[in-house]
């Protein structure tokens, strides 16, 4: 009886400790992130954790300015999407576009792709323009 009863708990302790270690490592996993940010919270999530920056703009839209460090990829170009593979999808992407709709949806799409962090810049480059951060000229 008690070769039972020991036979009985060790089960029982090996399913609880299993139990954890599948918990432990869901947990680990981090959530995707894709959201829109004021400019001030774009500024603050880049100085905090890095990462990159992503101008979705037109050339004739670049020419006016961009975000010191941003890569161009433009948004109507046919290899987008593929441009964006070449991206780090485990660093964090601050994406933006004149107004905020392109730069939405290719947050929406890079989400799509497994990116696990972008920022859309609500209200586009002249909202970042607007709160005094750096531009750059070419």
């Amino acid at each position: 009886m008690k070769a039972m009863t020991f036979l009985f708990s060790a089960l029982i302790m090996m399913n609880v400790m299993a139990c954890g270690n599948v918990q432990g490592s869901e947990s680990a996993k981090q959530e995707q992130i894709a959201k829109s940010v004021s400019a001030q919270e774009m500024h603050d999530l880049m100085a905090k954790k890095g990462g990159q920056v992503l101008d979705v703009r037109t050339d004739g839209e670049v020419a006016g300015g961009f975000i010191p460090g941003a890569i161009n990829i433009d948004f109507y170009s046919n290899a987008f999407r593929e441009e964006l593979k070449k991206l780090d999808k485990d660093s964090p992407v601050y994406v933006y576009c004149a107004v905020g709709g392109r730069s939405g949806k290719a947050m929406q799409m890079m989400k799509s792709m497994n990116f696990s962090e972008v920022y859309n810049l609500s209200g586009g480059f002249p909202k970042w323009v607007e709160a005094g951060y750096e531009v750059q000229k070419n």
